[in-house]
């Protein structure tokens, strides 16, 4: 404990500063609560064990690979014709389910351009516009585009304006209704067919049949813009809100797409109110896991996010439209080797030209069909069959003995006597079969490469087509070990280097998803937890400082706080439950800092008290080691063997002026001061003035305390000689002012016995006992036995080898008794 803090300050102290820190922790738990996120959620999310990322879940990225996002509006709106295609391929390729959640050119619920469409447009295009000029200038700014080549980006961004002025007339003014039309019987084709009430996705899914014609397309009532947090950070979802839209009523309640999708998997899928708060309940179907996925207090999901080394499957929308040219590419170089005669030892179901027409013309029929009359899915699945065929038939063709019975005909016409200019016309066939051949194959080992990657991605996967950033781009934090207790300095500072990620709309859909399908979220904690969380810190923090000085309770408080909010960071990092980490941290430093201001107060009062009781008694050094050893108190009587030395100076009363006595009191203050400060510079203490007297002391307490924070041993320690020291230090002193010349007219008497020394507001600090006694009045014989220096039985018997004289007696009050005094011839 401090020196200048008790026992019962001590208790003062940590009420003083537990009540703050609760409070504060009060307060912000109210700002805190919904839970509030930041960046500081957002380095510790990273940190978190590693997210197992479903593999059922694939981004179809409509970004080419090395694209930046927001370059092209295209990247933002897709065309019908090649939304149709994809969902053809993923139709064949046996997909599981489709997200569209980008704009398709010209779709709309009624099937023209309504007024809401006709704005998006509008809005989509001068966004795209203003996002591309602000890259160049920041690229400009950065040093990433040189200024000489900024001519030539300004230049592609007019380009692109006018590009974007054509998709606009497009979009309005000539509608692609067999794009459209052909969407829609892919929509058909490919199953269930859902829009949200943002009209800014579509939803399709694989297997039951959807209603015909436009209504396929229909608003279902879901949505997919979701909400930042107030610092434009996406870090939550909510499955289900209430929501307004032109279509939808005031206060319909919406669902998100990807819960919408994903619930009609499960035979139970609800919200429900549970003791911690709001909860998704999933009930799987026969054989599934249950899982119960936590909700903020607005029912939304805190999604994981994957770390470095974890990401969605990837795929991307150009891979679809390569595959497909490449299919018909193939198709054009099938139908321009048939000149050569390459199927004359073909039969006609092993065709392969004949399969892909046949293939063809069964997925007609099948988009052409009415998905209300049976037979709808066996119409899909023959075209399936007939397209496998297809590349089966192809395979044979190709890679079997098709190439070298062709060949070793024409070899065999060579053979035969047709003259030069024929053998010359049969090589020139030979070599184009040959060409032929290798041509075909290489267009085959295209196409068979693109077809089996997007099967080897799309089977049985749930797909979210749209833009999104790079795999691994900006924004991923880097995870680290969660072991405990790690590097907690590398914990905050990493957490401040590092940028919260960017999530795309894609992207956080993937990521609803991924929670949903592996039960991992965020879990908001109570309030009522953190507050006591905060509440506890306060309090520990309260009870650990309320005995440190002021200096160690601001360190040791620094210290703590951080702890507390390590410990509180390391345990969402373990368990994935949020409690704030700021809101302990917070109420330890308030109560550190209050601990803090208080011992500093007590310690300035106890440093005052000090200085006014003991200030005028010894210098300045002495009184700093006794305010820092915080002893002895001022009220405390301390007895202890000290010599006592009474200086006088009796030619002050001889020239008192009767008439102005300020004169006589301005030399008598004189005289005392410089004496004393004779005495304090000494290590000496003053224990009393009067006229022309100062009482001064060797041995006192205040100088045993001063002398023994010294690392030089104390001349007052416990051995033989301690109790004489005090008269040695006090003759020895003595004997150097003797040769002074401001103390020529000064006399002395020493005598040193046991003293008691107090202080009191009165006579200040005191010295009470014979020697100073005996001091006072040996002081005033000096001059009737001229003497300089008077000193007692006692001194002189502490000190032999000093000269000494015998003057006289000094008997007591009644005349009985009596204890000789000398003079002390040094330095005289």
């Amino acid at each position: 404990m401090a020196v200048y803090i008790t026992k019962k300050q001590s208790w003062i102290r940590f009420l003083a500063s537990f009540f703050p820190g609760a409070g504060l922790a009060a307060l912000l738990c109210v700002l805190v609560a919904g839970p509030r996120l930041g960046s500081l959620y957002d380095a510790l999310l990273r940190r978190r064990p590693a997210l197992g990322v479903s593999r059922e879940l694939l981004i179809i990225d409509t970004l080419a690979p090395g694209d930046l996002p927001g370059l092209d509006v295209s990247d933002n709106i897709l065309e019908p014709s090649a939304a149709a295609s994809v969902l053809l391929t993923m139709t064949e390729l046996k997909a599981g389910t489709l997200i569209v959640q980008v704009p398709i050119l010209g779709l709309s619920a009624g099937g023209s351009a309504e007024e809401d469409e006709i704005r998006y447009r509008f809005d989509e295009e001068f966004g795209v516009l203003s996002r591309n000029i602000r890259n160049l200038f920041d690229a400009i700014r950065t040093g990433s585009v040189a200024p000489g080549d900024s001519a030539r980006y300004v230049g592609e961004l007019v380009e692109l304006s006018e590009r974007g002025k054509e998709r606009l007339v497009a979009a309005l003014v000539r509608r692609d209704e067999e794009g459209i039309t052909g969407l829609e019987k892919a929509a058909r084709a490919f199953g269930n067919v859902r829009r949200p009430g943002d009209l800014l996705v579509q939803v399709i899914k694989r297997g039951s049949s959807g209603p015909a014609g436009r209504e396929a397309l229909a608003d279902w009532g879901e949505y997919s813009r979701v909400q930042a947090d107030r610092d434009g950070k996406l870090r939550r979802i909510a499955p289900v809100k209430t929501g307004f839209s032109p279509e939808a009523r005031e206060g319909q309640v919406l669902e998100h797409i990807i819960y919408g999708a994903l619930k009609t998997r499960y035979s139970r899928s609800e919200i429900e109110t549970a003791e911690t708060g709001p909860v998704l309940r999933i009930q799987e179907r026969a054989g599934g896991v249950d899982r119960t996925l936590p909700l903020d207090r607005d029912g939304a999901l805190l999604f994981e996010v994957p770390q470095k080394g974890e990401h969605f499957r990837r795929i991307y929308l150009k891979d679809f439209l390569d595959y497909d040219e490449a299919d018909r590419n193939l198709r054009r170089l099938l139908g321009e080797a048939e000149s050569l005669g390459i199927y004359s030892g073909l039969e006609g179901e092993r065709n392969p030209g004949y399969l892909y027409d046949h293939a063809l013309s069964l997925r007609e029929d099948m988009l052409e069909s009415d998905p209300a009359e049976p037979g709808k899915e066996e119409q899909k699945a023959a075209w399936i069959d007939a397209r496998n065929a297809y590349f089966k038939s192809l395979e044979d063709f190709l890679y079997g003995p098709s190439e070298m019975n062709l060949v070793g005909g024409y070899e065999e016409l060579m053979a035969e006597a047709l003259g030069e200019e024929g053998i010359a016309r049969l090589t020139e066939l030979r070599d184009s079969l040959i060409r032929a051949f290798v041509g075909l194959r290489e267009k085959y080992n295209e196409v068979l490469e693109l077809r089996t990657s997007l099967e080897a991605a799309l089977t049985g996967s749930f797909c979210i087509l749209g833009p999104s950033g790079p795999e691994g781009g900006e924004g991923r934090g880097e995870g680290v070990s969660a072991s405990f207790p790690g590097n907690l300095l590398r914990l905050f500072r990493q957490g401040a280097q590092e940028p919260a990620p960017e999530f795309s709309g894609v992207e956080s859909s993937a990521l609803l998803a991924n929670s949903l399908l592996t039960g991992r979220a965020v879990a908001p904690g109570r309030v009522l937890w953190l507050l006591l969380g905060g509440a506890a810190c306060a309090l520990l923090a309260g009870l650990l400082l309320r005995t440190m000085g002021a200096a160690l309770s601001l360190v040791t408080g620094a210290l703590f706080s951080l702890l507390s909010g390590a410990a509180f960071s390391w345990s969402f990092i373990l368990s994935g439950i949020w409690l704030d980490p700021l809101v302990p941290a917070a109420a330890s430093a308030a109560a550190a800092l209050v601990s803090f201001v208080w011992a500093l107060v007590l310690k300035g009062r106890f440093s005052r008290q000090f200085r006014l009781c003991y200030g005028p008694a010894i210098s300045g050094a002495s009184l700093r080691r006794v305010i820092r050893e915080g002893k002895p108190r001022p009220a405390e009587a301390v007895t202890v063997w000290a010599a006592v030395v009474a200086v006088r100076n009796p030619g002050l009363m001889a020239q008192e002026d009767r008439v102005n006595p300020r004169s006589g009191a301005e030399a008598s203050l004189a005289f005392r001061e410089k004496a004393a400060g004779y005495f304090r510079r000494a290590g000496g203490t003053v224990v009393g003035s009067e006229d022309d007297l100062l009482l001064a002391c060797f041995g006192s307490p205040l100088e045993r305390i001063a002398l023994g924070g010294r690392k030089a041993s104390s001349p007052y320690a416990d051995n033989a000689h301690a109790r004489y020291a005090p008269a040695v230090r006090a003759a020895g002193f003595v004997t150097e002012l003797l040769s002074k010349e401001e103390s020529r007219l000064w006399s002395y008497a020493i005598d040193t016995g046991e003293c008691t020394f107090t202080w009191s507001p009165l006579s200040g600090y005191s010295a009470f006992g014979r020697p100073a006694v005996r001091a006072r009045i040996l002081s005033t014989l000096a001059s009737r036995y001229r003497a300089r220096v008077i000193i007692t039985a006692q001194v002189n018997d502490a000190l032999p080898d000093l000269p000494a004289r015998k003057l006289d007696v000094l008997k007591e009050r009644d005349g009985t008794g009596g204890e000789a005094f000398y003079e002390l011839k040094v330095g005289i």
